[in-house]
């Protein structure tokens, strides 16, 4: 009787349509993986740039205050 089963046209239909939904589950979850870590990889990126940003804005903030005093003391 088991060996029978799979003679059964339908389901060795059924098997293969389930082989093939699980494969395309396996690549979908695998772009989910990629995904989530581009994400991850834009998070830093996005602190690291937004830290440099900072560290530019503060030294040119400095910068114009140096000059202002320089200035002023002429």
């Amino acid at each position: 009787s088991g060996t029978m089963t799979l003679d059964v046209p339908e389901l060795r239909q059924i098997s293969q349509d389930l082989r093939e939904m699980n494969n395309y589950l396996s690549i979908l979850r695998k772009e989910d993986h990629l995904q989530n870590q581009w994400c991850h990889v834009g998070y830093i990126l996005d602190f690291l740039l937004f830290r440099v940003y900072l560290l530019i804005i503060t030294g040119y903030a400095l910068v114009i205050i140096c000059m202002w005093c320089i200035w002023m003391n002429q």
